[in-house]
């Protein structure tokens, strides 16, 4: 079974596995992101574990920061 979240971390995988639909051993999340240090494209992988309550502890910098990036431009003072 493949589910997938473009859009929502708390759909999707997470959802499943918190709601025992899915083990949290079966679900792979993969976050990848620019190498800015290589001088060719390239990608740097990092693997996201989830618990078995659905939630991630080792949260990578730019992994569904959409979220905080619009709170930071609402709450910020003008």
């Amino acid at each position: 079974m493949i589910l997938r979240s473009d859009n929502n971390p708390d759909t999707g995988g997470r959802g499943a596995v918190k709601h025992n639909d899915i083990s949290s051993e079966n679900v792979l999340i993969y976050f990848l992101s620019r190498d800015l240090s290589s001088p060719e494209h390239a990608a740097n992988v990092e693997k996201i574990e989830i618990n078995d309550d659905g939630r991630i502890d080792n949260w990578p910098d730019g992994f569904f920061d959409e979220w905080d990036k619009s709170l930071n431009i609402l709450l910020k003072d003008e």
